[in-house]
């Protein structure tokens, strides 16, 4: 027995083109949120290099202090270096 083609009617048509159309944004949509994870790696790796640089300089401010006034700690909250 000989198999036939058939013709999907409109509405089959209509539901797979639906199907279609929902896979295709899902995959655009995707794309785009690659992208934006992309973007915030660079971010994050620009504010990690920031924040080290940041300690850097701490570290070496605390050292100037160190040189100036003896081994020691500053409060934060008065300022005060306080020698051990």
């Amino acid at each position: 027995m000989e198999k036939a083609n058939i013709t999907l009617d409109e509405q089959e048509k209509k539901q797979l083109e639906e199907f279609q159309t929902r896979v295709h944004q899902v995959i655009i949509d995707l794309g785009k949120v690659e992208l934006q994870l992309s973007d915030l790696e660079t971010i994050k790796s620009q504010i990690k290099s920031a924040m080290a640089e940041i300690v850097e300089e701490q570290n070496s401010y605390f050292q100037t202090l160190e040189e100036k006034y003896g081994k020691g700690v500053v409060d934060p909250k008065t300022f005060e270096y306080i020698q051990d």
